[in-house]
């Protein structure tokens, strides 16, 4: 039981780390360069994390939250860029 418990967590926990990782810490470091934003989302996604007891559901949500943010505000991302 213990195994199947190991087998089934190290992958998503893999997943996880690498979702963190590859989506969400880039567009931080993209957009702003300060260590508050990374501890902003951490913290946001542990809140989501304690809410709906799934480690990928919550980093799901962050994400989906974060694009439909920059959809919605396309024009001041791209005026932002655009005054780099």
């Amino acid at each position: 039981m213990e195994l199947i418990f190991f087998l089934l967590w190290v992958p998503a926990l893999i997943l996880a780390i690498g979702t963190v990782v590859l989506v969400v810490l880039p567009l931080f470091t993209v957009l702003l360069t300060f260590a508050l934003p990374a501890l902003l989302v951490l913290g946001f996604i542990l809140l989501l994390w304690a809410i709906t007891e799934n480690i990928m559901l919550s980093i799901l949500i962050f994400c989906t939250i974060v694009v439909m943010n920059l959809i919605y505000h396309r024009e001041s991302v791209k005026e932002f860029f655009a005054n780099r």
